[in-house]
C-alpha cells in the first residue's frame, strides 16, 4: 500500500470526528460503524492517529476506549466564552460516555429501523461476545428479527417504539453466540427534530434470580406433592387392608394415585416368571398398558425400565420425558406426562407387580417422594402376600407339593429318632415359630440346627414326656419358609428322619409351582420335588363344631365354656375373672381353668385339622 493511500485512510477516519462536534468522544464501534469497516482494523487506525498526537484517547471500563480530536488540532482562535462552552460540552459527553461504557446493565442503541448500532461492554458480556471479535455480528440486525426474540413471540413489542411508546420486556434469550440469559428491562424511543431517531434499550440479565425463583417454585411443588402423596399413601394403606382380593388392592392403588393432583395416572402389571408380565389395572392413562413392551413366551423383560425394575427390584425413573433423548418422546407427548416412575411391588424379596406412576411435573420424584413411593410398594406387596396366604387358607382346592431335602442334618443325629414339624406360624418381621415334637434322641438334631444355623434362635421345650418332647423354635428369615410364604403357601406337615427332611406344602390354585421350586433350589441345590397334586380339603363345618360341643365335650367342659361365655369371662376386658365364674359354679378355680382349656383344645382340633 503506497503512502498516498495511507494518508487517505487516516483522513477518512479523522473525517468521522468532523461530522458533528469534532471534540465529541467516540468509541471504536461508533467509528467502525460510520466507516462500515472491521472493528479491529479501525482500532489500529485510531491507535496510530493517537500515537501521532492527532487524537486523544482514554480507557473507559475494563475493555473499552473512547477517542476524540485534540482541541487545537486543525482549529485556531476562538472566544473564551465559546472555549469554555465547548469544554463543558466535551466534559459532559465524556461523562455520559463513561456512564454508558461502565453501566452495570446492557445498553443497546437502535437506529430508526430498529437495527442494533451499538452495544456497551456489559451487553457484549451478556451475549457472550468472543474475545477475538471487536464487535457483535448482530450489529446492523433488526432487533425484532433476532431468532431468540421471534421465538418469544414479542417481536411486535419492539415495533411499538416507532410509535413513540416506551416498552418494558422480560423473556429468555439466547444470543447468536449461544449464550443463554433471561432479560428484563425497558427501551426508550429517541427523537431528532420531532422525528423518530432510534431508541436506547437497557437490559438486565436476571438469570440467577430466575433460577433461584424456579428452584423455590420447584421446592414448593415437591413439598406440596410430598404432603399429598403422604395423605394418598395413608389412604391406600387403610384401604388395601379392607380389600379381599389382589385385584381389588391393585384397583384401589391406581385409582387413588390417579385421583391425586400430583400425578397424571397410574398402572399395574403383574410379574410372573412363568407367564411373563400381565397388564392388570390402569387409571388416568387408559390404553397406556397396550403400548408397553411386555415380553412374550413367558419371559419377563430383561432390558429397559421394566426389565431393570424387575431384575434389580429397584425403582426406575424417567424425568423430562418429552425430550427425545429419553426414548419416550412420542409416548410422553401422547399420554401427557413429563416424568414417570416404575416401582417394584415387593414382599420378602419377591416382585409381585410393577406399579407405574406418571406426572406432569418434569422434575417429579425427588428423593423424599421416592422414599414414600418405595414404602408404598412395600405396603402393597405385603397386602398382596397376605391376601394370597388368606386365599391359600380359605381355598377348598389346593396344590399340594411334596419336598425332600436329603441332608438337612447329619444322618447320625436322627438315626434313632424322628422329628415331626406340626406347624410353621409367621409372627412378623420375617420371623416364624416352628412347633413340633421330637423323640428324645432326635432333639439333639434340633439343638444342632439351633447352634449351627444363624437364623435358628430361641429354642424352647415343653410337655416333656419319657419318649418325646414338644418344642418351639424361632426362625429368623429362613429361606425356604420365606419363599413359601411369598407365594401364599403354608406348611402342612414335615419330618426329619435319618438326616432327611420331608415336608408337604399347600399353595392356592394357580400358583406357579415351577417358580417356587426354582427359588428354593437357588438356596438348596439338592432339593427334590417328590409329589405334586391338586387336592380338595375338607373344611370343618358348623355341624362338626356343634357335634363337638354336644358330644365331644364332657358335661363339665361344656358347662365351663357356657358359663364363661355368657358370664363375661371371654370379653376384653374381662367382665368377670375365672375365679368368679368358678365360684358361681361351685367349683375350684384351677378345676374351672382345666375344664376350659380341655374344651378349647377339642374345638380347636376341629378347626385346625385341615388347615
Amino acid at each position: 500500500m503506497d503512502a498516498g493511500r495511507a494518508r487517505d485512510i487516516y483522513a477518512e477516519t479523522l473525517a468521522v470526528f468532523d461530522q458533528g462536534d469534532r471534540y465529541e468522544p467516540l468509541t471504536t464501534p461508533e467509528v467502525a460503524a460510520e466507516l462500515d469497516a472491521n472493528r479491529r482494523t479501525v482500532y489500529k487506525r485510531l491507535r496510530t492517529l493517537a500515537d501521532r498526537g492527532t487524537l486523544e484517547t482514554k480507557a473507559v471500563g475494563s475493555n473499552a476506549r473512547v477517542w476524540w480530536r485534540r482541541p487545537d488540532d486543525g482549529e485556531s482562535g476562538g472566544t473564551p466564552d465559546r472555549t469554555a462552552r465547548e469544554r463543558r460540552l466535551r466534559d459532559t459527553r465524556q461523562f455520559n460516555g463513561k456512564l454508558v461504557e461502565n453501566a452495570p446493565f446492557g445498553m443497546f442503541h437502535l437506529d430508526e429501523d430498529l437495527r442494533i448500532t451499538y452495544e456497551n461492554p456489559r451487553a457484549e458480556e451478556i451475549i457472550g461476545l468472543p474475545e477475538e471479535k471487536e464487535r457483535s455480528d448482530a450489529i446492523g440486525t433488526d432487533i425484532s428479527e433476532l431468532p431468540s426474540i421471534v421465538e418469544t413471540g414479542q417481536s411486535d413489542l419492539f415495533t411499538r417504539l416507532q410509535d413513540g411508546e416506551t416498552i418494558e420486556f422480560e423473556f429468555p434469550f439466547e444470543s447468536i453466540y449461544g449464550k443463554e440469559a433471561y432479560f428484563t428491562g425497558r427501551a426508550v424511543p429517541l427523537y431528532r427534530d420531532g422525528e423518530f431517531d432510534g431508541a436506547i434499550l437497557m437490559a438486565t440479565d436476571i438469570s440467577e434470580r430466575r433460577q433461584y425463583e424456579r428452584e423455590l417454585e420447584r421446592q414448593r411443588e415437591q413439598l406440596a406433592a410430598l404432603d399429598e402423596l403422604n395423605d394418598v399413601v395413608r389412604g391406600i394403606t387403610e384401604a388395601v387392608i379392607e380389600q379381599s382380593t389382589r385385584e381389588e388392592i391393585e384397583r384401589v392403588v391406581c385409582d387413588r394415585l390417579a385421583d391425586s393432583d400430583s400425578y397424571r395416572g397410574a398402572w399395574i402389571a403383574a410379574v410372573d416368571s412363568g407367564r411373563g408380565m400381565e397388564p392388570r389395572v390402569e387409571a388416568g392413562v387408559e390404553g397406556y398398558l397396550d403400548t408397553l413392551p411386555f415380553a412374550a413366551d413367558g419371559e419377563v423383560p430383561t432390558e429397559g425400565l421394566l426389565g431393570d425394575a424387575v431384575q434389580d427390584a429397584e425403582m426406575q425413573l424417567v424425568r423430562n420425558a418429552r425430550t427425545e433423548e429419553t426414548g419416550l418422546h412420542e409416548d410422553a407427548q401422547a399420554t401427557g406426562y413429563r416424568a414417570a416412575a416404575v416401582i417394584p411391588v415387593v414382599h420378602q424379596g419377591m416382585v409381585y407387580d410393577l406399579l407405574g406412576v406418571c406426572s406432569k411435573r418434569p422434575d417429579a420424584f425427588a428423593e423424599k417422594e421416592r422414599e414414600v413411593l418405595g414404602q408404598l410398594g412395600d405396603v402393597v406387596g405385603h397386602a398382596i402376600a397376605a391376601v394370597d396366604r388368606k386365599r391359600a387358607l380359605m381355598s377348598d382346592e389346593v396344590v399340594e407339593l411334596g419336598i425332600r431335602l436329603p441332608q438337612l442334618v447329619d444322618r447320625s443325629l436322627t438315626s434313632d429318632g424322628r422329628v415331626t414339624i406340626d406347624r410353621v406360624t409367621p409372627v412378623g418381621g420375617d420371623e416364624y415359630l416352628v412347633y413340633g415334637t421330637a423323640t428324645r434322641d432326635a432333639m439333639k438334631a434340633i439343638r444342632t440346627l439351633r447352634d449351627d444355623r444363624p437364623g435358628w434362635k430361641d429354642l424352647r421345650t415343653f410337655d416333656e414326656r419319657e419318649d418325646e418332647v414338644r418344642f418351639e423354635q424361632r426362625l429368623a428369615d429362613p429361606p425356604m419358609t420365606s419363599i413359601v410364604a411369598d407365594h401364599g403357601g403354608n406348611f402342612k406337615q414335615g419330618t426329619i428322619e435319618n438326616g432327611e427332611y420331608n415336608t408337604t406344602i399347600q399353595f392356592p390354585p394357580g400358583t406357579n409351582v415351577r417358580q417356587v421350586v426354582d427359588r428354593i433350589q437357588e438356596t438348596y441345590l439338592n432339593v427334590r420335588v417328590v409329589s405334586q397334586q391338586q387336592v380338595t380339603r375338607e373344611r370343618p363345618s358348623s355341624q362338626q363344631v356343634l357335634s363337638t360341643l354336644t358330644e365331644g365335650l364332657t358335661e363339665r367342659q361344656r358347662m365351663a365354656l357356657e358359663a364363661g361365655y355368657f358370664g363375661g369371662f371371654f370379653e376384653w376386658p374381662r367382665h368377670r375373672s375365672g375365679e368368679e365364674i368358678a365360684e358361681s359354679l361351685g367349683i375350684g378355680a384351677s378345676t374351672y381353668h382345666q375344664h376350659v382349656r380341655k374344651a378349647e383344645r377339642k374345638l380347636l382340633d376341629v378347626v385346625f385339622a385341615e388347615l
